[in-house]
């Protein structure tokens, strides 16, 4: 009997220690709401900057429209600058990729503004084929060596005596 009572008490707190928990992580995610805000990502050209604002806009191809669109993005004091040190470098027709957040006020504001810079472009190196050596045979004759082992080689007479 006493046996049967440890059993039934046993079950019974485990019961309420493993649904009493699951209950409990059921409630924790009730009230809560995400204050992170999802990080974004746009690249398109500067259409204007007004550093007095502290905003730029900024002219890209919405992919699922298929439409150019303008869209103003804020910096504050903690937006981060790659290959220019601040808002005031950034020049219309520059290539930007940001990463930004919509905050509580709906304003766009920049994590991050990368500035790309176009590859510096070299003149195009010219290729000139070089004339394989001619090396001088016995009895006067020369071979002109070919490059490639699909053809068979020359052989040039030159005039003997002069």
């Amino acid at each position: 009997m006493r046996w049967r009572k440890c059993f039934i008490f046993a079950v019974t707190v485990s019961s309420i220690l493993i649904f009493g928990g699951v209950n409990f992580a059921q409630q924790e995610g009730l009230g809560e709401t995400s204050t992170v805000p999802d990080v974004q990502w746009l690249w398109g050209e500067a259409a204007s900057v007004d550093t007095a604002k502290g905003e730029v806009v900024v002219k890209y191809l919405d992919y699922e429209t298929e439409q150019e669109k303008q869209v103003t993005i804020s910096t504050d004091d903690k937006t981060t600058f790659e290959n220019v040190n601040s808002l005031a470098q950034i020049k219309t027709a520059d290539t930007l990729s940001i990463d930004y957040i919509v905050d509580k006020n709906g304003r766009n504001l920049a994590k991050n503004i990368s500035v790309e810079k176009p590859e510096e472009v070299n003149a195009p190196e010219v290729s000139v084929p070089v004339q394989p050596p001619i090396e001088s045979l016995p009895g006067g004759s020369t071979e002109v060596m070919q490059p490639s082992g699909n053809s068979t080689p020359e052989s040039v007479q030159e005039p003997v005596g002069e």
